[in-house]
């Protein structure tokens, strides 16, 4: 009976030894279930993550390339506009010793001359006495040129072709 005993106490202890060490088995499960979901979900953002860095970096070259482009439109533009400057200096370059040659001002009776290096009558009374509107009309209405009735009315250019203009809207 002893013997009976002690194999049934070795049963009792082996039984205790297998529930604990199922216990803990179970627990880790289940700690091990709790935390792959997390882990799964962590490796998914991972992956979302870098997709979206790929994605910036695609984006960023692209955004590189046209504002790479867009400098050397800017360039080209500025390019062309100081062909343009350069050009226009050249054009008046010649109507300025044309001045500075003549020795007069338009203020000391200089003689005006219309594109074609014709005098141009200059009539300081008609200036001096009327409004200038009224010598703008009157000087075209001799043939003379709006830049050259600019100049001698004392207005800009645009502002001779804006009431041209408006006048002949008028008719």
């Amino acid at each position: 009976m002893e013997w009976q005993a002690i194999g049934f106490a070795l049963q009792i202890l082996l039984l205790t030894v297998g529930w604990v060490l199922f216990q803990k088995a179970r627990a880790e499960l289940s700690v091990r279930a709790i935390e792959a979901p997390v882990l799964s979900e962590l490796k998914g953002l991972q992956r979302n993550v870098n997709r979206l860095i790929e994605q910036l970096e695609e984006a960023s070259l692209e955004a590189s390339v046209r504002l790479e482009r867009s400098c050397e439109e800017a360039r080209e533009l500025l390019a062309s506009l100081e062909r343009q400057i350069k050009r226009y200096e050249e054009l008046a370059e010649p109507t300025a010793a044309l001045t500075q040659r003549s020795g007069k001002s338009q203020k000391e009776g200089a003689v005006n001359h219309d594109l074609k290096g014709a005098p141009i009558e200059s009539s300081p009374t008609l200036t001096k006495t009327t409004a200038p509107k009224e010598a703008i009309y009157a000087l075209a209405e001799k043939g003379i040129p709006p830049a050259t009735i600019a100049r001698e009315v004392g207005v800009s250019e645009g502002e001779v072709e804006t009431l041209l203009g408006l006048k002949l809207t008028h008719r």
